[in-house]
């Protein structure tokens, strides 16, 4: 997966998440991305991530890239608060910049990696 945009093109038409909003930051030496589902209300099933082609470190010491997912906020339904999952992607403690690369694929509610 890519920047912010492709992801949420891809939860969005690929997973049939519903309408969701997706922010990126830099967090460490890789990246926090933030997932809010607008459309679906309540608690949704969790993001399964599949960190399986993500690169070793740019440094070259062996570190593993890691892949996480967690929620932040749980949904509640009937105007309540939108559920919050976090992606996290580390690329070890080599840098104090992104060293992610390759790629990553989720799977949201059974749907199948993509």
């Amino acid at each position: 997966m890519g920047g912010r945009c492709h992801l949420r093109w891809r939860l969005e038409s690929t997973l049939s998440t519903g309408d969701v909003l997706v922010t990126r930051n830099v967090l460490g030496n890789g990246y926090r991305y933030l997932v809010t589902f607008v459309e679906e209300a309540g608690d949704v099933p969790t993001l399964v991530a599949d960190g399986a082609n993500l690169a070793p470190t740019a440094s070259g010491n062996g570190e593993a890239m890691s892949i996480q997912v967690q929620t932040t906020q749980i949904g509640q339904r009937s105007g309540g608060q939108k559920e919050i999952q976090q992606i996290v992607l580390d690329g070890g403690a080599s840098s104090n910049s992104p060293t992610v690369s390759g790629f990553f694929r989720l799977e949201f509610a059974g749907s199948g990696y993509s």
